[in-house]
């Protein structure tokens, strides 16, 4: 949800020289940030209420849980949650995030260069 609505500060903050139009079209321009707009909208409004940005209906498909115990140490839990589309791809939801957050930085730093 957080990566998502970075768009919002974006656009947002003053000192940040590109407008709404150009973000939102960047959004939408990237399927990654498109899955990630409809679920964050899905996660906030608990399903979609607008059309799908993606086009793809992504949905929260399987989560898993594992905790790693190593004898005197601290158990370390590890997670990890899938995304399922209408076309039946199974993504990653760290991945999808990774990928997120990487375009979310080139885009920073291409508006900063301008």
């Amino acid at each position: 949800m957080n990566c998502y609505h970075l768009k919002d500060w974006l656009i947002n903050d003053t000192g940040f020289k590109v407008d709404r139009q150009e973000v939102e079209d960047y959004v939408t321009s990237h399927m990654e940030l498109s899955l990630c707009a409809d679920i964050s909208n899905c996660l906030k409004h608990f399903a979609l209420t607008k059309d799908s940005r993606s086009k793809l209906t992504p949905e929260f498909d399987s989560q898993g849980v594992t905790i790693q115990l190593v004898h005197g140490e601290i158990p370390t839990t590890y997670m990890r949650f899938t995304i399922k589309t209408k076309d039946n791809e199974i993504r990653d939801a760290f991945e999808l995030a990774t990928k997120c957050v990487e375009l979310w930085k080139d885009f920073i730093e291409v508006c900063e260069k301008l």
